[in-house]
């Protein structure tokens, strides 16, 4: 849900010719040498530290033949070679332990500079997203990080990775997974995050949510990215509230254009299954609001498909099942 918008992609095609004097950004974490590159993720979970790392013992012994070639051996910092490509990682996986090893090393002497820190998670809330989000920026934060880029660039449903696994696939391109999307991004909205990445959208991938494996046409999950990118072409984000009982379950994100139309995706998301109960939601539009509304549903019976919607005294009222997806269009 960058600036650019959700449906923006960017490509970069390195040029091994033209990068002549590419220079890789490392750390020193618990006696192993940690790479960072941008999004090519060559380091995903380096607090695992192993695939990834360099031994220290090579290290010294690059250092020993350099300097027996009469050359110096140095630490180098980041130099970017494009301003578009930006250093950071680490696509941490959950040890902030390990994370703040890591900051405390990229300050060490000379400090190292980031243009980004990135992470992951899997869970099944988006209220442990929220945490996970403030517990990395404050760490940041602390290291004087604070300002740089914090990315989100793997995450989706999982309940556990043992005997609910199976269930979490499935759950990821179900409308449950559908409603997870949704409540995740609306959540992610007005946190610390900066860049959020849906893992994954490569059609024969396990974690793939948005594409049937067989036939490749969209499932429930690839609407709601869909419906949130309806919201990013308006540009400009509209301030919401939720207020009642029993809210804890509802999210909300609003855009507005330029000419005063809304969009205003609304998500019901429960992980309980025990949860069976339709609900009655209001969304108030405004006394003075005379318009023409739409609605687009994803539920159990819908995907993304058009409802109506009736408005009275600028009040519109929609049922949502436990979990569901909409997207309301008022012009």
């Amino acid at each position: 849900y960058s600036e650019e918008g959700i449906n923006s992609f960017k490509e970069f095609v390195l040029d091994k010719e033209k990068i002549k004097n590419l220079k890789i950004l490392v750390a020193e974490v618990d006696g192993k040498i940690v790479s960072m590159i941008d999004y090519t993720k060559v380091d995903d979970y380096a607090e695992v530290a192993h695939a990834y790392t360099i031994p220290e013992e090579k290290i010294a012994a690059l250092k020993a033949k350099a300097e027996a070639a009469g050359l110096e051996f140095e630490v180098v910092e980041s130099v970017p070679v494009h301003e578009e490509i930006k250093l950071g990682g680490p696509a941490l996986a959950n040890n902030l332990p390990w994370a703040r090893a890591f900051l405390e090393k990229m300050v060490e002497g000379e400090r190292a500079e980031l243009d980004f820190f990135s992470w992951h998670i899997y869970t099944t809330s988006a209220e442990k997203m929220l945490d996970r989000a403030n517990k990395v920026a404050a760490l940041l934060e602390e290291f004087g990080y604070g300002h740089i880029e914090k990315h989100l660039n793997e995450w989706n449903y999982i309940k556990n990775w043992s005997k609910d696994f199976a269930y979490s696939i499935a759950t990821m391109s179900a409308v449950k997974g559908a409603a997870f999307v949704a409540a995740t991004m609306s959540a992610c909205q007005d946190s610390s995050v900066d860049k959020l990445m849906y893992y994954d959208a490569r059609p024969y991938t396990l974690f793939n949510g948005l594409f049937d494996f067989y036939t490749q046409k969209p499932l429930p999950p690839y609407y709601s990215l869909y419906a949130w990118s309806h919201l990013s072409r308006y540009g400009k984000q509209a301030k919401t509230s939720i207020s009642g009982e029993e809210i804890g379950d509802l999210y909300a994100t609003a855009a507005i254009s330029p000419s005063g139309a809304l969009r205003l995706l609304v998500t019901r998301y429960n992980d309980d299954n025990n949860v069976i109960r339709d609900k009655q939601v209001k969304i108030d539009l405004g006394d003075n609001f005379t318009g023409e509304v739409m609605g687009y549903l994803i539920d159990s019976a819908r995907i993304y498909t058009e409802i109506p919607i009736t408005v009275k005294a600028g009040i519109a009222e929609v049922t949502l099942e436990p979990n569901a997806v909409l997207m309301v269009v008022a012009m």
